[in-house]
């Protein structure tokens, strides 16, 4: 006869389990819709709709320990719950969508902790710990990782082509075999493989069987080196196939099922690698499928409705609907919107520089969500050149707040040899930047002037971005950037040429952006 496992259910943990799960469905509607709608949907991360499904696959396997695992409901989880609602007010006036994910994470986990306790919980912890890798990376993080990647991919490729006797000949992330050339794109700098390939070794080293907990370690981190090399083999074959057949042979179909079956390969492996430090004579962890056994829920009429429970849950529940009403209470009723002077009048004139004025497509401008901006390359009576552009912001939101340009520029392919902070005249500190790609070189002056402050980093801005709109109802701020060309060995002369520009330009711009 199989084993009868009895889940003693009550109204009231329905009912509170109902209402504090709409309340954070309501909280985090707009996160989920961006984290599902939109992040996943790139081409990097369409591997993280999979983890919620996997998640559920892990618990359900351990469905029968968990249920048999007696509940200790604990006043610590509203730490997580609090820190949870702290998050989400942080994301929500500080215009972030990452702390957002966290808070949605924190709420969740927070509840399971509040109902169950240390000891029920630790059961399911790694699935939900595994629920954190569903939250791609900030853009600032992976476009840094990427450029990386992309190096160390192309110098694997050219190392195993040597190994074959084919002569190369490698300029950055350009592999040049003589009758082609191939650009290790941002899209084949192998992360794609990284990121998919690690959480492939810790569901490997969870699921493995073995008394050892560095073998789990052991197998996850082995799963790194693995989907490096195993790109720049991919790479070296794409080279190797583009040689002999021509660039066609690797481009659309052809390249997807290349790096498909070199993905299939990396698994295999990984397997393999599994099955060898792994301990036989152990259980998988988490697996009771086997167990001939039925769940009942049986209603429990003598439920006391004041237990410790009943009182925890709705602390929660008090807690996530006081900063809902709070946080609507804040937007409402404190939003200001400063007067600007319209960034089209911007002079082209200014002191000895002669300006022309250049034009952001539409679809870019959808993209950054600025208010009003200035592009414009100005130059001196000698011809040297300054490209000034200023992003403005009348309010900033989640989605739709300042981008700093160290993003888009890693992006772009710009490698950072120099970074730092730098003083200038007025008092005004800058991120002030050096910057190769190929053979070009740039120097670069960026802040963030923000309701009478000058910021220098993200961090910052997004704090700020919350106190002011707390506290003063305001988020309006601006990017200012100025690049202009540098000769290796003469940067000083780049520097100089900024920083008179900039002594001429400021008092200007600081008539166009509200200072105060």
């Amino acid at each position: 006869m199989p084993q009868s496992h009895r889940v003693y259910i009550s109204i009231y943990d329905v009912l509170f389990f109902s209402v504090y799960f709409i309340f954070v469905a309501y909280m985090h509607f707009s996160n989920a819709s961006q984290l599902i709608l939109v992040d996943w949907s790139r081409n990097d991360f369409d591997y993280c709709y999979l983890i919620p499904l996997v998640t559920i696959y892990i618990l359900f396997k351990s469905r029968y320990k968990i249920l048999d695992a007696v509940s200790h409901p604990s006043w610590i989880g509203l730490f997580p719950v609090i820190l949870g609602i702290v998050f989400y007010f942080f994301g929500e006036l500080g215009g972030e969508y990452l702390i957002g994910y966290i808070s949605l994470w924190l709420m969740v986990f927070g509840y399971f902790w509040l109902q169950w306790g240390a000891k029920k919980l630790k059961i399911a912890l790694f699935p939900f710990l595994f629920l954190l890798t569903m939250f791609p990376p900030p853009t600032y993080i992976y476009s840094r990782l990427t450029l990386q990647m992309q190096l160390l991919s192309s110098a694997i490729a050219e190392l195993v082509l040597y190994l074959l006797g084919i002569p190369v000949f490698r300029e950055g992330n350009v592999i040049d075999i003589g009758s082609t050339k191939i650009q290790v794109v941002a899209a084949c700098s192998g992360l794609r493989y990284l990121i998919p390939m690690l959480l492939v070794g810790l569901l490997m080293g969870y699921i493995m069987r073995t008394r050892h907990v560095w073998r789990r370690i052991l197998l996850c981190f082995l799963s790194l080196p693995l989907a490096i090399v195993m790109n720049g083999i991919r790479l070296s074959s794409t080279a190797l196939l583009a040689r002999r057949y021509g660039s066609w042979i690797v481009e659309g179909i052809y390249h997807d099922v290349l790096g498909w079956l070199i993905f299939i390969i990396s698994i295999s492996l990984m397997f393999f690698i599994m099955h060898i430090i792994e301990d036989n004579t152990m259980a998988t962890p988490g697996d009771d499928s086997n167990t001939p056994s039925k769940i009942r829920f049986v209603y429990r009429s003598d439920h006391n409705f004041w237990n410790s429970s009943a009182i925890k849950q709705l602390t929660a529940i008090f807690l996530i609907g006081a900063s809902v009403f709070l946080l609507k209470y804040t937007q409402n009723v404190h939003q200001v919107t400063p007067n600007s002077k319209s960034m089209k009048s911007f002079p082209t004139n200014i002191g000895g520089w002669e300006g022309m004025r250049s034009e952001i497509s539409s679809q870019v401008l959808r993209e950054l969500d600025v208010t009003d901006y200035i592009l414009m390359d100005y130059m001196d009576s000698s011809g040297e050149n300054i490209n000034f552009y200023v992003a403005y912001y009348a309010s900033q939101s989640k989605g739709e707040s300042i981008h700093s340009p160290e993003s888009c520029m890693r992006g772009a392919g710009w490698r950072f040899i120099e970074t730092g902070v730098r003083k200038i005249d007025g008092g005004i500190e800058v991120n002030r930047s050096l910057l190769a790609n190929q053979n070009r070189q740039l120097v670069s002056y960026f802040w963030f002037p923000c309701r009478g402050r000058n910021l220098t980093n993200g961090m910052e801005l997004k704090l700020y971005n919350f106190w002011d709109s707390l506290t003063r109802g305001r988020t309006d701020g601006a990017l200012v950037r100025v690049i202009t060309d540098s000769v290796e060995g003469r940067t000083q002369d780049a520097d100089e040429r900024i920083l008179c520009f900039l002594k001429d330009v400021i008092p200007v711009l600081n008539t166009y952006l509200p200072n105060k």
